[in-house]
């Protein structure tokens, strides 16, 4: 994973955290391209670093949007983008 990839999923991250409840799947669709195991491992570290900080409220809500990709990401591929959609 190089600097720049990481770099993108952390500005994904922060739009995720920033956005109203809600806007989350428009914001995964507009950034399709990052949605991979990277991003998940990702979020959890932040998530485990916004523990630490106190941000228990946005930790969780990232912990959780984590897991919903992580299993959206080990759903036969056919399956993706009908997951990504519901989302």
């Amino acid at each position: 994973m190089n600097e720049e990839r990481i770099r993108a999923y952390l500005e994904l991250i922060q739009a995720l955290l920033q956005c109203e409840n809600g806007q989350e799947p428009a914001i995964l669709n507009a950034n399709a391209e990052l949605i991979d195991t990277g991003l998940v491992a990702v979020m959890g570290q932040y998530a485990e670093f916004l523990e630490q900080q106190g941000e228990h409220n946005n930790a969780g809500r990232l912990r959780t949007l984590a897991q919903q990709l992580g299993q959206i990401l080990d759903a036969p591929r056919d399956n993706q983008n009908t997951y990504l959609s519901f989302l």
